[in-house]
């Protein structure tokens, strides 16, 4: 019977970590990562727009259509998160870092008005690591811990497409790209009973993904600016994605430039809205800085308050036919969530920090 209680607990635990720990979706679609590349990091995930190279056919494929000639592309780099619980019983954090970023592309010309390309890339995360302890309060007496719950999740989500885009006309760019969705999640939940360790219970489990997945986007060149649109496919696993924005160039040669976009998650669902400021200049001919400002509201299930703001940077170094990129993207999350059931509401803070580098080559 004390068994079987505990495994309730444990479950009952497990079930409501989407309301109570970072990477609140650890159980179901996990986290979107803010870039699939060291450039697109740098740039917070732009989605509306391609970025020229491969890590478009991840989020619009027509943006290959802007950039002439082949590309090779490889980012990678590590992904921290941190938490803080308040609750009656104090602050409580927790830290973890795991394998964030991962990325290979390449995108050729196949003529003037043609582009092919392939990539490979890490698109969200579920890593956590984080404890439960209760203790057992006596009035007059001291209190002392009863229980521990410790939940770790591992493991993450990839895509591996390949896409085409084709210049219809002088003012509009079209792009397709689709492959597979794959991956895995391993959980592990450790119940120990402070006053008797024969009740300690271990429970793991993993979960698999393989589906197909699609992206499609439009983009519209302008004299002095670009509009964008771009759709990625919903899945088991993964929520759908809508994202419109677009940029305006400061320079003749459109080098340097400031957009914005808002993208959508789930739409027609919970409709989580994402809202990023963004651009990019050459104080030199050979260095480029980039960077943007976001903000979101996830709309959780059942979560009373959630916020997120973040921001990010990153930089290109040019060397003839060799690109060096850089990028780091912050973001930090709040929320109000009841733990375990009902009662007064836990003050949750979580933050990512996700940093790529990259290199790309242009034969």
């Amino acid at each position: 019977m004390k068994s079987m209680m505990i495994l309730s607990f444990i479950l009952v635990l497990l079930a409501s970590s989407a309301l109570c720990f970072g990477y609140i979706n650890s159980h179901t679609t996990g986290s979107p990562l803010p870039g699939f590349s060291a450039r697109s990091t740098g740039l917070a995930g732009v989605r509306s727009i391609g970025l020229g190279d491969g890590s478009s056919m991840l989020t619009n494929p027509a943006g290959l259509q802007r950039t002439e000639g082949t590309l090779f592309s490889l980012s990678i780099g590590p992904c921290i998160g941190s938490e803080t619980v308040m609750d009656s019983l104090g602050q409580h954090p927790n830290n973890w870092i795991t394998f964030g970023n991962l990325f290979a592309s390449m995108k050729f010309q196949l003529d003037p008005r043609f582009n092919a390309g392939i990539a490979f890339g890490k698109v969200s995360d579920f890593s956590y690591i984080g404890a439960h302890y209760t203790y057992d309060f006596q009035s007059g007496n001291e209190d002392y811990l009863t229980e521990i719950i410790d939940f770790t999740v591992s493991g993450g989500m990839y895509e591996s497409v390949a896409g085409l885009s084709f210049s219809a006309s002088d003012w509009i760019n079209l792009g397709l790209s689709a492959g597979l969705r794959f991956g895995g999640v391993s959980y592990d939940s450790t119940f120990t009973d402070v006053e008797a360790h024969e009740n300690d219970t271990l429970i793991s489990w993993k979960r698999d993904f393989n589906e197909f997945c699609w992206h499609c986007g439009i983009e519209i060149p302008l004299n002095s600016s670009l509009i964008g649109f771009s759709w990625a496919s919903e899945g088991d696993s993964y929520d759908a994605r809508a994202a419109f924005g677009g940029l305006l160039y400061l320079d003749d040669d459109n080098r340097s430039a400031m957009g914005g976009e808002v993208e959508v998650g789930d739409p027609g669902g919970i409709n989580s809205i994402y809202a990023r400021v963004f651009g990019f200049a050459f104080p030199s001919n050979s260095f480029e800085l980039r960077g943007s400002f976001n903000f979101a509201m996830p709309n959780y299930e059942e979560v009373e308050s959630s916020m997120i703001i973040g921001l990010a940077l990153g930089s290109g170094i040019y060397l003839g036919d060799i690109i060096l990129d850089g990028g780091i993207a912050w973001y930090s999350s709040s929320r109000d969530s009841v733990f375990l059931g009902t009662g007064r509401p836990d003050d949750i803070s979580d933050s990512q920090a996700l940093i790529s580098l990259g290199i790309t080559w242009k034969p």
